[in-house]
């Protein structure tokens, strides 16, 4: 079934940034060249992850080469921890991978390959590190493993990661993630989740385990190592079974946990709870508590008489990171651990990440590795790593039934049943029964809900809702409340009584619930003066069992479609050991009362990990031949059904039943195989285990058939005969009916063995290619036929599933960057996709579609984040810039983004899967950026100035003013053509009125008219101004704020001038006729009218009197102008008239030239809103701030702008990367030049700011390519082709361009892009001087800061330009070594 929508954040587009050059592989191609649909999708199916992550740094499923975070930027000189897999695997790993090659390899040997990578890279690291960086840029190697895993972690500048992978020995880079505990998200009204606050009675009798014990089975001998918190092992119930570890936080012997005293001495950062740890202690109660203590809360740990290791990975916080998880499973497997507890992950669900790989390792050398399913419940593919490890023992959480009171009571001579809800752990809520309190209402009992009210002694009545239950309890128990009543809402009201269980808590007092109905009815007694609340008896529930937790992930694992968990356990509401400091701060910890409330209940998958653990102690100490394949399988084996029907891929086997796996004396073990990486290609090895996972298969309209082998082991002495069972289950997940499909798991009905013997059988799976696609599942179960209760399972599951991608749609198809209203543009492409089946790889191709031809890549997905059968809708996926196809296979992408010019596009979806199988997708768009057209039934007026009469007003002072305006995009019916459904209905008008905040765009109809036809009219002193702007569908208005539609309301007896315009639309260069008429002005004598107009963009020009005044008598027009700010001049046009005979009150009386200068711009060049006029009449009287309303124009520019900023390494912190801003890039002889295609025009752009901006103007608009050159002293001089024109409607057309070209390396003193010997020279020739070219960092000095760019860039080319020279590495003998002893330098 289809999920909803889901917005995706795991799309990456390609940052236009220099710091993703593909050099690390070799010089880079300049050559861009189209290529086929096919070509293109093998070349991204077989990317190197090298190439991937020189594209942009994303962690993916690759089999060798970086493995980096896109939270890592790796150009910068960040110090950045990793970790280095090196080729060759542990030493038993080693033999097993050897047999699978069919070779023989001696764990002696074994070893030495692993000494000798460990040997090789410390060799190679200090020359790898040095080739192209400062001999001093520090790293240094954290860890070194060998056991569980090969390599080392280290901590060494971002921007040198890459060079690790030319050490002969390095396999795989990968990131140091972060992992946690991960505890269950918090819910108010979800009694599953609650973790901290809920402690009743242990659960050891659960299971049979105090049986077990009696029997003598309580893991003695067995040594378990627990990757956690630490433990506080001066706990009285973990003392004695605490035996050692190490401490990988603090790198000491002293595991103990984060505690409270270490926050303090911190300085108390945040909050305490934030900060100290309890986890592990927690975790080490479950597996190992001897249950000693003097406490009614004495833990018995599911292996009491096992050996505790302590090994801590996770401090402060409970968050650590996989560097140091992983020395953790190297040194527990050096120490000789039979068990490894991991109750920890990150939210990672790939069984071949760094974590997986040691925990598959650990498991091959013969170490049971139980591993935390996760808590990120209650979806599928939530698992997280390690847990997705296909041979860890991977565990999900259920709950136990738990004791709670049920207490009658007694108010007003009514009866309640009460239900409790929390207590103390020092309360003894049995002492209640016969007592009478009086109720207090508090309402919600929020703080402010006790003012004024008398609580001691007394029981708070509090309604549920608005905070959690824990702290309205914590709220009466401070106020000195004795109990708390608490009724349940209208929200939760069919639930009756609150259901959620608290337990103990220290914030507790004893606390019950009743029914919203039985709440009212008290309340309104208390309202009465009825508050006496009576005890009645008591008795004892027990809650729900044998659930799994919804906060228990799901799986399958990734990639394999393995069945995980294998199994469930108790993991809600567990009580255990906690460091004493976190019920009691008072206490020290250095007595042994000081840990009587040291236990707590916590919730987790963290919780049922440590129980299976310890069931596999005690199964280890059963018998000591067990292999970890045969742990894992007994467990499943043996497992229970949980109280309702879950599918095998939520909980694998069943939830884990200890007595019968102890005891059981058969074993069913499946062959399968599992994906591992051998000489750096993905092989199968073999895995046994108890579930049998089919995986997933793509259908190619054929019958589909697979099989696996079940070994069957008697090690009774018994013969024994089983009948053999295939249950399929239906609806499941959605799982499909198998009998209706025809979907058939065949094998023996029944299997006789002898006693102390083994017998291997098959089952065979079909599908038929009529069977419905899905998955299909269920339990194989073998029955004794002499005794029924003696029963086994094997989960089984597998889909058969139509490959590739579902839906890949464009939502926006037609866009457009050209912003004139940058609150209604949207510059970038959205698409939503759905797949149908899981990919390897995962891309976004750009694609013209005349010829067919790929052009690009636009970005990518970690697909690890991406589920089946769901939509995502991904935002701001293109942003009209893509990085070009080269013709140079070591580099088949180029690292230099390339912006598309207006036209015709597909994106492409681009997939490929785990056989290399590859799968696409394609959607059309339009790139425009061309107007709409706007028309209104304003057209037709002379004058935009609307005056009315008294006589149209209402009461109110108002009328109503009908009008239309329609809205039509040219490009519709292009886009139609190619597909893409649009009309003009995609059209929409923004609207303001009186000078207020625009409106939200309203739609036009499918004919592009605009649903407002009538504008409210209100009479005002001032003029009423309404103005719109049309948008269409690509965002494109019809005008920017100077030249919108715009109309005025005023009375027929206002005066103002309007000055009205020859033309509506101008090219740049043109000119544009104003004539000014005056409007209801009486005896004008004299005006003034000042308009501030931008001279960079035009002039004033032809200023003469209308030939209309001349009929009355003489006038004079004159200009004069001012500075207003910047190039802004404020013209002041002054009309005099000179005659005797009144001019008419409207009357034409000058006219001007607005001269556009051949510069870009969409808006006119002049400032209409803050024109000012004064008129005197002939009495000389004068009246200011006439109101005049001046006319736009739209305008057609056919020159075109390129902005851009200086981009040198001189000008950064070489430490830090960041600009050095205190450097004046105007005064370092900087010099930008722009050049046309066929050389005559040259444009030098300035330097206008000390951050080194420059803009070149002046552009003609050209469809062929302009050349940009930026000249820096000491620096590649880099240049760039770029088109500067958009074609619009079959017209070229200007734009402005703001690009910002690769960062120009420092060091090129002699200018010929090559870094190298003469260089060097140059900078020791010039030591201690202020020669310009060979003072890259501008300081004025030319010393060892400068040199350091020459030893940092050795050998570098201009990556601009083709044909570099070779770099030079001596000059007449002279090397770089003897120019640096020559300096003095290292």
């Amino acid at each position: 079934m289809e999920k909803k929508s889901k917005v995706l954040k795991s799309f990456t587009v390609l940052a236009l940034t220099s710091s993703f050059i593909l050099g690390s592989l070799g010089h880079i191609s300049h050559n861009t060249k189209a290529a086929s649909p096919r070509n293109v999708d093998e070349i991204l199916a077989n990317l190197t992850s090298e190439q991937r992550a020189a594209l942009h740094q994303l962690s993916t499923n690759e089999e060798t080469g970086l493995q980096i975070s896109s939270d890592i930027n790796l150009a910068s000189s960040n110090l950045t921890s990793v970790i280095v897999e090196f080729n060759n695997k542990p030493a038993k790993i080693a033999q097993i991978e050897a047999s699978v090659e069919g070779q023989s390899l001696s764990e002696t040997e074994a070893s030495k390959l692993v000494d000798q990578d460990h040997k090789t890279f410390s060799n190679d690291v200090e020359k790898v590190l040095t080739n192209e960086n400062n001999k001093k840029v520090s790293y240094k190697i954290n860890r070194s493993y060998k056991h569980a895993f090969n390599g080392v972690s280290l901590s060494l500048p971002a921007n040198q990661i890459k060079n690790l992978l030319k050490s002969k020995a390095v396999k795989t880079v990968w990131s140091n993630e972060t992992f946690s505990i991960d505890p269950p998200a918090k819910a108010e009204n979800n009694g599953q989740l609650k973790t901290d606050e809920a402690n009743v009675a242990n659960y050891t009798p659960y299971d049979g385990l105090d049986r077990l014990h009696s029997e003598g089975y309580t893991g003695k001998g067995i040594k378990v190592g627990i990757l956690d918190t630490g433990i506080d092992y001066n706990h009285p119930d973990l003392k004695d079974a605490y035996k050692g570890g190490y401490d990988f936080v603090n790198n000491d012997n002293d595991p103990m946990e984060t505690t409270y005293a270490d926050w303090v001495n911190a300085g108390k950062p945040g909050t305490a709870a934030n900060y100290y740890t309890e986890h592990g202690t927690h975790v080490a109660g479950i597996i190992g508590g001897r249950g000693v203590a003097n406490s009614e809360y004495k833990t018995v740990g599911a292996a009491p008489g096992s050996d505790l290791y302590a090994y801590r990975v996770l401090g402060p916080g409970g968050s650590g990171t996989s560097e140091n998880i992983i020395a953790a499973i190297d040194r527990a497997v050096q120490d000789g651990m039979d068990v490894i507890n991991m109750s920890l992950g990150a939210s990672i669900n790939d069984p071949l990440y760094a974590t997986s790989i040691a925990v598959n390792n650990a498991v091959l050398s013969g170490v049971t590795t139980v591993v935390a399913a996760g808590n990120s419940g209650d979806q599928m593919y939530t698992l997280g790593s390690p847990g997705a490890a296909a041979l860890a023992l991977t565990v999900g959480a259920s709950s136990i039934a738990l004791d709670i009171y049920q207490y009658a009571g007694i108010q007003d001579g009514k009866n309640y049943t009460l239900r409790q809800l929390a207590r103390n752990y020092k309360d003894d809520v049995t002492t209640l029964k016969g007592k009478t309190y009086q109720l207090v209402d508090v309402g919600l009992a929020n703080p402010a809900d006790f003012n004024g009210k008398d609580l001691n002694g007394k029981i708070a009545f509090i309604k549920r809702g608005s905070i959690a239950l824990i702290d309205k309890i914590k709220n009466a128990k401070a106020k000195g409340a004795v109990g708390v009543l608490m009724y349940n809402d209208e929200t939760n009201k069919a639930e009756g009584a609150i259901q959620a269980f608290l337990g103990e808590s220290v914030d507790a007092i004893p606390a019950f619930s009743v029914s919203n109905d039985d709440g009212n009815t008290i309340a309104a007694a208390i309202k009465a003066g009825k508050t006496d609340f009576t005890f009645g008896d008591f008795t004892k529930l027990k809650t729900a069992s044998d659930e799994l937790a919804q906060f228990s992930s799901r799986g399958p694992s990734r990639v394999n479609y393995d069945i995980k968990p294998e199994v469930i356990a108790p993991g809600v509401s567990i009580l255990s050991t906690v460091p004493f400091y976190v019920n009691d701060k008072t206490v020290n910890g250095s007595k042994p009362e000081d840990y009587k409330y040291a236990y707590e209940r916590l919730s987790g998958t963290s919780m049922a990990t440590p129980y299976v653990a310890g069931v596999s102690a005690l199964l280890l100490q059963s018998n000591r031949d067990l292999n970890p394949e045969d742990v894992k399988s007994i467990l499943m084996n043996t497992a229970d059904p949980l109280a309702k029907d879950y599918s095998v891929f939520e909980v694998g086997s069943g939830r884990v039943d200890a007595y019968e796996a102890i005891h059981s004396n058969v074993e069913l073990e499946v062959v399968d195989k599992t994906p591992t990486i051998i000489n750096g290609k993905q092989k199968s090895i073999k895995e046994l285990t108890g579930g049998m996972s089919f995986g997933s298969f793509g259908f190619d309209n054929q019958d589909i058939a697979d099989s696996r082998t079940v070994i069957l082991k008697n090690r009774s002495e018994k013969a024994k005969t089983f009948n053999v069972d295939v249950k399929f289950q239906t609806g499941l997940r959605g799982s499909k009916d198998a009998a209706q499909n025809n979907v058939t798991l065949t094998g023996p009905s029944t299997v006789k063995l002898n006693g102390i013997s083994q017998k291997s059988f098959e089952f065979n799976l079909n599908f038929p290619k009529a069977a419905e696609k899905g998955t299909y599942e269920g339990y194989i179960t073998f029955t004794n036929t002499q005794d029924s209760t003696e029963t086994y399972q094997i989960p089984f599951g597998g889909r058969v599933i139509n490959e590739g991608i579902d839906t890949f749609k464009i939502e926006n198809p037609i866009f457009s960057d050209e912003g004139a209203w940058p609150q209604t543009s949207y510059p970038d492409l959205d698409f939503s996709m759905n797949l149908k089946s899981h990919m390897k790889t995962l891309d976004v191709v750009l694609q013209d579609p005349n010829t067919g031809e790929d052009l690009g890549l636009v970005g990518f997905f970690n697909t690890l984040l991406l589920n089946e059968n769901q939509t995502y809708y991904v935002g701001a996926a293109f942003n009209t810039y893509y990085y070009p196809f080269t013709s140079d296979p070591k580099n088949p992408i180029s690292s230099d983004p390339v912006k598309i010019n207006t036209g015709h596009y597909k994106l492409r979806l681009v997939g490929s899967n785990e056989k290399g199988k590859t799968f696409s997708a394609a959607s059309d768009f339009l790139y425009e950026v061309g107007t709409p057209t706007i028309t209104s039934s304003f057209d037709s007026l002379d004058q935009k100035v609307i005056e009315y009469n008294e006589s149209q007003l209402d009461s109110k002072g108002e009328f109503l003013y009908d009008f239309n305006i329609n809205v039509k995009d040219p490009e519709v019916e292009e886009a139609n053509r190619y597909g893409i459904n649009v009309d003009q209905s995609s059209n929409s008008v923004v609207s303001f009125y009186n000078w207020g905040r625009p409106t939200l765009p309203s739609y036009t109809d499918k004919n592009g008219n605009y649903d407002e036809h009538q504008i409210l009219v209100r009479s005002q002193i001032q003029p009423l101004t309404v103005q719109f702007y049309g948008l269409d569908a690509a965002k494109n208005a019809t005008a920017d704020a100077s030249a919108m539609l715009k109309v005025a309301f005023v009375k027929n007896t206002y005066p103002y001038f309007y000055l009205k315009a020859n033309k509506k639309t101008v090219t740049t260069g043109e000119s544009v006729n104003y004539s000014v008429r005056s409007n209801n002005i009486k005896n004008l004598k004299t005006t003034k009218i000042t308009l501030p107009v931008d001279t960079n963009l035009a002039a004033i020009e032809n200023v003469v009197v209308n030939d209309a005044v001349k009929q009355y008598g003489d006038a004079q027009v004159s200009v004069e102008t001012a500075p207003y700010f910047d190039s802004v001049l404020n013209y002041t046009f002054t009309f005099t008239y000179s005659g005797t005979k009144p001019l008419p009150e409207d009357l034409k009386l000058f006219n001007f030239d607005i001269k556009t200068l051949d510069k870009y711009t969409r808006s006119t060049p002049f400032l209409w809103h803050i024109m000012d006029a004064t008129t005197f009449d002939q009495s000389n009287v004068e009246t200011d701030n006439v109101y005049s309303y001046m006319e736009g124009y739209t305008t057609k520019s056919k020159f075109s702008v390129l902005e851009g900023s200086l981009q040198l390494e001189g000008t950064k912190d070489p430490s830090t990367g960041e600009k050095i801003y205190s450097i004046d890039q105007s005064q370092i002889g900087a010099k930008v030049k722009v050049t046309s295609y066929d050389g005559k025009t040259v444009v030098v752009a300035p330097i206008t700011s000390k951050a080194g901006s420059y803009i070149a103007e002046g552009l003609k608009a050209d469809k062929n390519a302009y050349t940009i050159k930026v000249d820096v002293p000491g620096h590649f001089t880099m240049q760039k082709q770029l088109y500067l024109s958009n074609e619009v409607r079959g017209e070229t057309v200007g734009k402005r361009l703001r690009y910002l070209l690769e960062t120009a390396s420092a060091g090129d003193v002699n200018k010929d892009n090559v870094i190298d010997i003469l260089d060097a020279i140059a900078v020791q020739t010039y030591w201690g001087t202020n020669k310009a070219s060979a003072d890259f960092n501008f300081d004025k000095v030319v010393d060892k800061k400068d040199m350091d760019f020459i030893i940092k860039n050795y050998g570098l080319k201009n990556p601009t330009v083709a044909n570099a020279p070779k770099a030079k590495t001596s000059y007449k003998g002279v090397t770089l070594d003897t120019v640096l002893s020559q300096l003095g330098l290292e």
